[in-house]
C-alpha cells in the first residue's frame, strides 16, 4: 500500500475510532511526524498526494528539506563521478577486476542519485477527465 493510501486509510480508522475531531489536513500533518520528530525520508508520492492539503508553513519546511537532500545527493554524485573517473584511468593503464567493479558500482550509484534528484523536481501527473 502506498503512503498516501496509508494516510487516508489511517485517517478513516482514526475517524471511525475517535470521531471527527480533526480534518485530513491536520491528520496528514501529524502523520508526517513520528513520535514528535519529522521523518528522515518522506516519499515524493506522499507529498504529491497530500501536498495540496498541507499548509504553506509545512510545505516550506518540506521544500527546505528537499533542497538539503538535493545538495547532499549532488555532493555524493560528484564523489561517485570522481571515483568512476579515477578507476577508468586505472583500467586504461592496467585492467583489474577491482577497478572494473568500482566503475560498475559508481555508475549504478550515479544513475540512482540522478533518479532521486529528478524525482525532487517531478510534478504530479495531470489526469484527463476521460477514461483510460
Amino acid at each position: 500500500m502506498c503512503y498516501s493510501a496509508q494516510i487516508k486509510s489511517d485517517y478513516r480508522k482514526f475517524v471511525r475510532n475517535v470521531g471527527p475531531v480533526m480534518d485530513l489536513e491536520a491528520f496528514a500533518r501529524l502523520w508526517l511526524r513520528e513520535n514528535g520528530l519529522e521523518r528522515d525520508h518522506i516519499p515524493k508520492g506522499v507529498i504529491d498526494t497530500v501536498g495540496p492539503l498541507l499548509p504553506p508553513d509545512v510545505r516550506q519546511v518540506l521544500d527546505q528539506r528537499f533542497a538539503r537532500d538535493q545538495a547532499r545527493w549532488e555532493a555524493e554524485r560528484f564523489a561517485q563521478a570522481r571515483r568512476k573517473a579515477d578507476n577508468e584511468r586505472k583500467l586504461a593503464s592496467k585492467p583489474t577486476k577491482a577497478a572494473a567493479e568500482h566503475v560498475r558500482i559508481a555508475s549504478k550509484k550515479i544513475d540512482q542519485l540522478m533518479g532521486w534528484i529528478s524525482d525532487l523536481h517531478r510534478r504530479p501527473p495531470a489526469f484527463s477527465s476521460g477514461a483510460i
